[in-house]
């Protein structure tokens, strides 16, 4: 019991501690998760991802994490932890935006003291489970492995391409490549491919079984010309794998959401097999004595739908019924106001939120909504359609219900925007309870 105890208040102090020092991260709504870390019957963690290798002696880098599931009973801010074992730990913070399974990201940060097998706890809200890591011994003490590339000398297996790859662009850590190896001997290894247009992929660590296994190939350079390359993978019998790279679209304008009159973008709407969307900046309104640009959405079924927005600043603001972005309640009578669904200039981990709107559904019942909004990437490189946008901010929404008397709770649903620089909504994606509602992505678009 005295462990326990000791535990939970370890946990606490953690938690207040970390949470003090991220400043980038706004937790205007003083929400906190809650939820449990999954796991097997023997309390091991699921599905205790290790990536990287740990080596006696060496640093940790960011290549160092563990990933775990956790099952998100109540969204918000949250802090993800493990003890302290032969010199190194691991953590992760960030927020859950919806209820559900999640996969959270627990980097690294130490230096193993000494070889062996190191069992962690992980901890999180009244939840723990257990994973571990192997260190191999100092690189002087390993012999080098012996193995064979799957799929030489043919093309690579699995030979899974991750990342975007842009001209002009550099690549970074999340542009990767999967091969397969055959181990015969455990050890050291080093692999890498030929530089090609510019950049190449590499990656080094210990093999410390036989058998069949996976190791992560990560990109560096700068891709110099659009088109396809083709790598070669180095070793007794090399294969190969292409990647390829595509040329970012021109943009003539910096703004996030264009209201530039008679521009149009049209989506392919995945929510309705067939369906392609289109909305144009038809005209504009006055309403409250504000001048709102008017969106006219069409679809091919011959639905039209008519929104009104505008720009004050660095912010824009959308003029509707408050509930259209929530299937969880609806007013009656209608409930009119003004959203604030995006700001320029923001950064990654800033959040907002709309003030809480007030009405009564449709028994009588006064309903309280509120939106919240988090910026989850503002510098994202994305391809659709062959289109390579860059500059583009990933927002995701969040509302929020209560009854007269209780607090600020999830829907279960969550709304993902994509905005790209000079061309406005790229993608969007709708969920509730882990289920999509809604997708489009972009197809065609013009801004004047």
């Amino acid at each position: 019991m005295k462990k326990q105890i000791k535990y939970y208040c370890f946990l606490t102090i953690a938690f207040l501690m970390f949470f003090s020092c991220q400043r980038e991260l706004n937790f205007e709504n003083n929400l906190v998760s809650a939820g449990s870390l999954k796991s097997d019957l023997t309390k091991s963690c699921l599905p205790k991802t290790v990536a990287g290798t740990y080596i006696e002696g060496k640093d940790l880098s960011d290549s160092n994490y563990i990933e775990v599931d956790v099952n998100v009973t109540s969204p918000g801010p949250y802090l993800i932890i493990t003890d302290t074992v032969n010199g190194y730990s691991f953590a992760g913070t960030g927020i859950f935006a919806s209820t559900g399974s999640n996969t959270v990201k627990l980097t690294g940060k130490g230096k193993p003291i000494a070889t062996g097998n190191n069992n962690f706890i992980v901890m999180y809200h009244a939840s723990s489970c257990l994973i571990r890591v192997d260190v191999a011994p100092v690189a002087g003490n390993i012999i080098p492995a012996a193995f064979a590339l799957q799929g030489a000398p043919g093309s690579c297996t699995p030979g899974s391409v991750f990342g975007n790859y842009i001209k002009g662009r550099s690549v970074n850590s999340e542009d990767t490549v999967v091969i397969g190896l055959m181990v015969t001997t455990p050890g050291s290894f080093e692999i890498s491919t030929n530089t090609v247009n510019g950049y190449k992929f590499s990656g080094s660590g210990v093999l410390l079984r036989t058998g069949l296994q996976t190791v992560t190939l990560t990109a560096t350079g700068v891709p110099l010309n659009a088109g396809i390359n083709i790598f070669t993978v180095t070793g007794a019998s090399g294969c190969t794998f292409s990647v390829t790279v595509a040329t970012a679209v021109a943009v003539f304008s910096n703004d996030y959401f264009p209201l530039t009159k008679n521009s149009y973008w049209s989506y392919n709407n995945f929510s309705q097999n067939g369906d392609t969307i289109k909305r144009i900046i038809a005209d504009t309104v006055r309403k409250n004595s504000i001048v709102y640009r008017i969106m006219e959405e069409h679809d091919m079924f011959g639905g039209t739908v008519q929104s009104y927005f505008r720009k004050s600043g660095s912010k824009y603001f959308e003029y509707g019924s408050v509930d259209k972005y929530t299937a969880s309640l609806s007013y009656s009578p209608p409930l009119y106001g003004e959203i604030p669904f995006l700001k320029e200039n923001i950064v990654t981990g800033e959040s907002w939120k709309t003030v809480e709107f007030a009405g009564r559904v449709l028994l009588g019942q006064m309903i309280f909504l509120q939106y919240d909004f988090y910026c989850i990437d503002a510098n994202a490189e994305v391809i659709l359609n062959g289109n390579a946008f860059i500059d583009v901010y990933k927002i995701r929404v969040l509302p929020l219900i209560r009854s007269e008397f209780a607090p600020l709770s999830s829907t279960g649903e969550t709304i993902d925007i994509y905005y790209a620089k000079g061309v406005g909504v790229i993608y969007l994606k709708g969920t509730r309870n882990g289920f999509s509602t809604r997708e489009l992505q972009i197809k065609d678009w013009m801004v004047y």
